[in-house]
């Protein structure tokens, strides 16, 4: 922030926790911006700053997740340009290789039926699985995928995936992109699966750098207590920007 500082802490929008709104970000009357397509990650990733409990000036924890849940529809508005694409270095299709899985592998979940959720199926992309709970009666319709390369300095990350929603009544854990480094959480991108609605979406963020040696995907589809929660997910390309290093090999 203006004037610029060698010592300028980083700040929020926000002098104070503002109330909530009373509405979702579609509510009420609407207004329309037009802006250049370059600049998409960057809004998206200021917008981010919305789901941290400090920009809210409420202690009800049911209003707080309301407020999240409304700012995860309002990045959701902010959807990837249809007469072009962001550059990344290194871009990663899915949908475009006949075999292998560019070296993505399931993240092993012991606790469930099949361990492995979801499956890659060539020139689709990863798709979820049926997967039940060993101790209980939790069915979910599920994809958990990650890639371990050599650390790089990744300031952008893009994910793109088709939603066909089942039954959330089990509950819907926040799902999207997890960056790692030597097995810490280092940066996430998030959203609601059981309001995000059906479709095609993209989400990403072009805030960083962060030093990155493992990316996770979850991306799910339905959680029901009992039974098949039905639905369908897909993740179809992952695309992230370095700053320094090379992009991990794709291969088989």
């Amino acid at each position: 922030m203006w004037p610029d500082s060698d010592f300028a802490p980083p700040r929020g929008s926000f002098l104070r926790p503002v109330p909530v709104p009373t509405g979702g970000p579609l509510a009420g009357f609407v207004t329309t911006v037009e802006f250049s397509c370059e600049w998409l990650p960057y809004v998206r990733g200021c917008l981010q700053q919305l789901l941290l409990q400090a920009s809210w000036d409420t202690d009800n924890p049911a209003e707080l997740l309301q407020a999240q849940r409304w700012a995860f529809d309002l990045i959701d508005i902010f959807q990837e340009c249809s007469g072009g694409s962001i550059p990344f270095s290194c871009p990663f299709d899915f949908t475009s290789i006949g075999g292998g899985s560019g070296g993505y592998s399931n993240i092993s979940e012991p606790t469930y039926t099949p361990s492995n959720m979801g499956v890659f199926v060539p020139g689709t992309g990863w798709v979820s699985t049926l997967n039940v709970a060993n101790s209980g009666p939790l069915h979910l319709r599920q994809t958990e995928i990650k890639r371990a390369f050599t650390a790089v300095s990744m300031d952008a990350v893009q994910m793109t995936f088709s939603l066909s929603p089942g039954d959330f009544s089990a509950g819907a854990p926040m799902q999207g992109i997890v960056l790692m480094h030597s097995g810490v959480d280092v940066h996430h991108v998030l959203y609601d699966p059981s309001t995000i609605g059906a479709g095609l979406h993209t989400i990403g963020d072009a805030g960083g750098p962060w030093t990155v040696d493992e990316i996770d995907v979850y991306c799910l589809a339905g959680a029901k207590s009992g039974s098949d929660p039905g639905g369908e997910s897909v993740v179809q390309t992952l695309d992230f920007n370095l700053t320094s290093g090379d992009c991990p090999p794709f291969g088989p």
